[in-house]
C-alpha cells in the first residue's frame, strides 16, 4: 500500500469503503494510518500490516461484516518478488477475492525488455482460476525498455492447476 495514496484517494471519493493494505515499510504504514483516520471515524474501517498475516485478514473481514475483498490491487510491487514468493501470496489472497488488479510488468512478444522481472501474468494467474479481463498500457508514467501493463483479473468457475 506503500503511503496509502491510491487506497486513500479510493476513500475520500467512496467512504462507505472498506480497506486493507500491507506494506514492509513500518514508516509507509504510519503514513497510511493517519490519513485514514482523517477520511473514517470508524478504526475497523482500515487495516495496515507489515506482511501477509491470514489471521488479520480474516479478523478484518469479520469485523467489517465481509467474507471476501471486492478487489486486491498489487500496485507495481510483484516484480520485486521471486516466483516462490508470488505464488504463496497469490494463494493467500486467490479464495478472498473475485477480482485482482496488477500494474506491472509483463512479459512481451513484441519487444525486448530489460531492468525489470517480467512475467506472465495471464497464464499464472489461471493457476488461481482468475481470466484476465483487462489489459492496458500501465495507468502510471511509461517505463523505458519495460512492458508495465495494467491488468485486471476476474474470477472464473474451474478447477485450480497444480503448481
Amino acid at each position: 500500500c506503500a503511503t496509502g495514496g491510491l487506497l486513500y484517494d479510493l476513500n475520500k471519493e467512496n467512504p462507505d469503503l472498506v480497506s486493507y493494505g500491507i506494506d514492509v515499510n513500518i514508516k509507509a504504514l504510519d503514513a497510511c494510518n493517519k490519513k485514514f483516520k482523517l477520511v473514517t471515524n470508524s478504526d475497523s474501517a482500515f487495516f495496515f500490516d507489515q506482511e501477509v498475516n491470514p489471521d488479520n485478514l480474516n479478523l478484518f473481514l469479520k469485523k467489517n461484516n465481509l467474507n471476501k475483498f471486492d478487489l486486491i490491487v498489487f500496485d507495481r510491487v510483484l516484480y520485486c518478488l521471486n516466483e516462490s514468493a508470488i505464488l504463496s501470496l497469490l494463494d493467500s489472497f486467490a479464495d478472498l477475492t473475485d477480482k485482482i488488479l496488477i500494474d506491472d510488468f509483463e512479459i512481451s512478444r513484441e519487444f525486448e525488455t530489460q531492468g525489470y522481472n517480467h512475467r506472465d501474468w495471464i497464464s499464472l494467474l489461471e493457476k488461481f482460476n482468475f481470466k484476465n479481463t483487462i489489459n492496458l498500457p500501465t495507468i502510471y508514467t511509461k517505463v523505458n525498455k519495460a512492458n508495465a501493463r495494467t491488468l485486471i483479473f476476474q474470477k472464473y468457475d474451474g478447477k485450480r492447476t497444480a503448481l
